[in-house]
């Protein structure tokens, strides 16, 4: 009697233990070999790369590309799968660190990919154009989303961004029509030019206070963002950056201000006018009196400390500025955009730290406040 029920015990044991290995086994192949690439496609068919090097093979649903050992990321960094229109989903090994230039481009009908958390950098056109991906997890890890890097996925609905990341390039978001929604974490410190422009669905944004600066157009043609709400970490502004929001669209014609900042002049302004900036303003945006060619003069309060490169662009009628700051604003190296028929007012004090500074380049018309 106590052998038998020992001979069930040590069988009782024998049978845990191979459950425990078949359960590995099932783990381990949830996720693809470090020399691995799982996919599928539209046609359950392999997508028939030819490189020598390169397994491919396809049964029971699912697609697996085998690399030599090293060369799987250097084939993702050379666009394997650019144009790949019947490329439905991927799921990427954790030996991948990079998605490299256009790695993903024009592949129309994506609609998933699972991205391991090795991953440190998402670069310029990585998912460009995958016109059916409807959403995204980028792992915390990744420091920058690159240039382009998810222009025309007009799919798009969500996307997760880590606390990882520090700068969203130019274009990033581009025209990624049916996002609706997105948080930006407080570890991104730009958002570039056109960065989200065209995206038509975003109803509200909500800026870190993280955040330097904002490019030009970042937000432009987001026509349901209805508020804009800048912190107070924002020292620069891009040129038209929230022209085409319905905040924008549904705002008088005249001086748009956004919390300390100038942003533009709205509208077609009348001949002759003459303007005096609102005390507690700090920064005039890029060209925001561009093409004010009604402008005469106007009057720049001691609390402005930074003047954007243009600001007066194309302001042909302008014959005086008075900047009643003692310390001179920034103005860029390139300059407010005046002509050499203006002339700068500035506190009798103050005409020589005017001359000494960035303004030099207007010494000859710079004169006292009398």
């Amino acid at each position: 009697m106590l052998n038998t029920m020992l001979m069930k015990r040590k069988l009782i044991v024998k049978i845990w233990c191979f459950m425990a290995i078949i359960a590995t086994i099932v783990a381990c192949q949830q996720a693809p070999a470090d020399n691995e690439i799982w996919y599928t496609t539209t046609n359950g068919q392999p997508l028939g790369l030819t490189v020598s090097s390169i397994s491919d093979t396809y049964n029971n649903g699912r697609g697996v590309l085998k690399f030599n050992d090293g060369e799987l990321e250097d084939f993702i960094k050379s666009g394997i799968f650019e144009g790949e229109q019947t490329l439905e989903s991927v799921i990427l090994p954790e030996s991948v660190t990079s998605i490299g230039d256009g790695a993903f481009y024009h592949c129309s009908s994506l609609t998933s990919i699972t991205i391991p958390e090795s991953v440190t950098s998402i670069v310029d056109r990585a998912f460009s154009h995958c016109f059916s991906l409807t959403s995204i997890t980028i792992p915390e890890g990744v420091t920058s989303i690159g240039e382009e890097a998810f222009e025309y996925c007009f799919s798009l609905t969500s996307i997760t961004i880590p606390e990882s990341v520090t700068s969203i390039g130019d274009d990033a978001f581009y025209r990624c029509e049916s996002l609706t929604s997105i948080t930006i974490p407080n570890s991104v410190i730009s958002i570039g030019d056109w960065a989200f422009s065209g995206c038509s669905s975003l109803t509200s944004i909500e800026i870190p206070e993280s955040v330097i600066s904002i490019g030009g157009w970042a937000f432009s043609g987001c026509s349901s963002l209805t508020s804009i709400e800048i912190p107070k970490s924002v020292t620069s502004i891009g040129s038209s950056a929230f022209d085409g929001t319905a905040w924008y669209d549904n705002l008088p014609d005249g001086v748009v201000y956004i919390g300390e900042f100038l942003y533009k002049y709205k509208g077609t302004m009348p001949a002759n006018t003459s303007i005096a900036i609102k005390e507690g303003t700090t920064t005039i945006c890029f060209s925001a009196f561009d093409g004010c060619s009604g402008l005469t003069s106007i009057e720049i309060p001691k609390s402005v400390t930074s003047i954007a490169n243009g600001a007066f662009c194309g302001c042909i009628s302008l014959t005086s500025i008075t900047c009643l700051a003692t310390t001179p604003p920034s103005c860029g190296h390139g300059g407010i955009g005046i002509a050499e028929t203006t002339m700068i007012y500035v506190p009798k004090e103050a005409v020589k730290a005017y001359t000494d500074s960035h303004w030099v380049k207007y010494k000859n018309q710079i004169k006292p406040i009398e």
